[in-house]
């Protein structure tokens, strides 16, 4: 299958309060093994952002965010 990642993204306004949007279209594409209901993000890397773990009986799949 495809796995698609889009983004959210927190605005703050100057007299207080926050909102938050996700963009509509994807941010990233990925083909991928598994399945979509052993899909789970984690933090496994330690830098806050989330990271994207997809498996099956055979197959695991991990991809890795970065803070640049």
């Amino acid at each position: 299958g495809e796995l698609g990642v889009r983004r959210l993204r927190k605005e703050s306004s100057f007299f207080g309060g926050d909102a938050w949007t996700i963009d509509d279209g994807y941010w990233k594409r990925y083909a991928s093994r598994g399945s979509v209901s052993s899909l789970s993000v984690e933090d496994l890397n330690g830098d806050g952002l989330g990271d994207i773990v997809s498996g099956s009986e055979s197959i695991l799949t991990v991809y890795l965010s970065q803070r640049r």
